[in-house]
């Protein structure tokens, strides 16, 4: 259904709980809303947006429902962005003060939208493993380009209270690599050159490296944390791309090929919840399918591209609403 075809009329708020059914799959999808209308309908009344504001909106096809998760203003002097996180069938909005490299991880209720709790902190990148978050200290340089600071491995309990621990600090051995949780394990994943990467499982209390897991190829550098495994993507010729499963165990394997314009592949996300795996991308036009491991069946959704997302982050992330 076209987005203007859904521009009707706020959702009341106690219409929320009783329109979507429980098991519908619910995307989510950043926005700068601009693009699309000034107003958008919500739960419980109507969202003004301008031209720099940013959302996290949430489509859930079966209903169909559109509406606003979260929201960031950017301006010309503290620009700042949002965008939407699963992890373990829980939902999160990530807003990004882009000029300080700040993070306001905030967990919400995936029905209303509700802030549950949340953590602040000054980071490059994080993971979510339970009900801790992980990260890597913003580094500070002096004047003359030298680091000064930062850097550490750092991790705290969600919501936040109180100062972060420290586990690692800048330099020691193993303190290298992206952040990854999957299946209640913190990974590491780092590069080895020549398109090879090392999955490292680091221990969660100490932040050293616990074990070396696999060291595979990958060329385009990307790999999304799904609930139980880790994910990637290899293209198979010009007009495919395989979908590659690593449950931490075994071998990485190919779970599905999904054919694209040739030569065209973009903005791909990968997400997995629940024994379903969703996955988008662009080929010219936007693609939205739903993958069922248990029946090895692949849906192709009916979601209207202009709910696809070009920003950072900002697709491929999804959860099956309780």
């Amino acid at each position: 259904m076209p987005i203007k075809d859904m521009l009707l009329s706020p959702t009341p708020k106690a219409e929320v709980k009783s329109r979507i059914p429980s098991g519908s799959f619910a995307m989510l999808a950043t926005i700068k809303m601009s693009s699309i209308s000034s107003s958008l309908p919500v739960a419980g009344g109507k969202v003004r947006w301008t031209s720099t504001d940013y959302g996290v909106m949430r489509f859930v096809p079966d209903v169909p429902q559109l509406d606003a998760m979260a929201q960031t203003s950017s301006k010309s002097y503290s620009k700042s962005y949002v965008y939407p996180l699963t992890a373990s069938g829980k939902l999160y909005s990530v807003r990004e003060g882009t000029s300080v490299s700040s993070v306001n991880l905030s967990q919400r209720d995936p029905r209303t939208g509700k802030v549950l709790g949340g953590c602040s902190f000054y980071s490059t990148h994080f993971a979510i493993v339970g009900n801790r978050v992980y990260f890597i200290s913003k580094t500070t340089k002096d004047l003359y380009g030298k680091r000064n600071g930062g850097g550490h491995l750092m991790t705290a309990r969600l919501p936040c209270s109180g100062a972060a621990s420290k586990l690692l600090k800048y330099g020691a051995p193993g303190n290298t690599g992206t952040l990854k949780g999957v299946g209640g394990r913190l990974l590491r994943v780092v590069s080895k050159g020549d398109d090879r990467y090392q999955i490292r499982e680091i221990n969660p209390g100490n932040g050293e490296v616990a074990s070396i897991l696999a060291t595979v190829t990958n060329k385009h550098r990307k790999f999304f944390a799904g609930t139980d495994a880790l994910y990637w993507y290899e293209e198979a010729g010009s007009d495919s791309v395989f979908i590659i499963r690593y449950p931490l165990t075994g071998t990485p394997k190919a779970i599905v090929a999904l054919p694209h314009a040739a030569d065209d592949l973009y903005n791909i996300g990968i997400d997995e919840e629940e024994g379903k795996v969703f996955i988008v991308f662009r080929d010219g036009k936007p693609h939205f399918y739903l993958y069922d491991m248990a029946s090895a069946s692949l849906e192709d959704l009916p979601i209207d591209s202009s709910l696809f997302s070009t920003y950072r982050m900002g697709n491929g992330q999804f959860l099956m609403i309780d």
